[in-house]
């Protein structure tokens, strides 16, 4: 079975703290200054927390995608009050270090 590391690598020492609204705007603005592969990485680290807490499978050929995600054409839209708590403070880092 693949494991994606970098997501088990962010998810190490994620805060309990609850997400504010404030944080939820800037995971939006970040996540649109993105490159084609900062996004992709972005899903990926979705689909990977999805497989590992409730048996996601991925399938770039019938994107049926994890937490009421959507495919746009060439973009992919989540709402942030559908992602698990832990999740959201992945990507937080995630965005940290590629929105320097």
């Amino acid at each position: 079975m693949v494991r994606y590391s970098l997501y088990h690598t962010l998810n190490q020492n994620i805060p309990t703290e609850k997400f504010l609204s404030k944080q939820k705007k800037d995971l939006f603005e970040r996540h649109s200054l993105l490159d084609n592969e900062g996004k992709e990485a972005f899903l990926m680290l979705i689909c990977e927390h999805a497989r590992l807490h409730s048996g996601y499978v991925y399938n770039s050929e019938n994107q049926k995608l994890p937490y009421g995600g959507l495919q746009k054409n060439r973009n992919t839209v989540f709402t942030v009050e559908k992602l698990p708590p832990a999740l959201k403070w992945i990507l937080v880092k995630f965005l940290d270090i590629v929105c320097k």
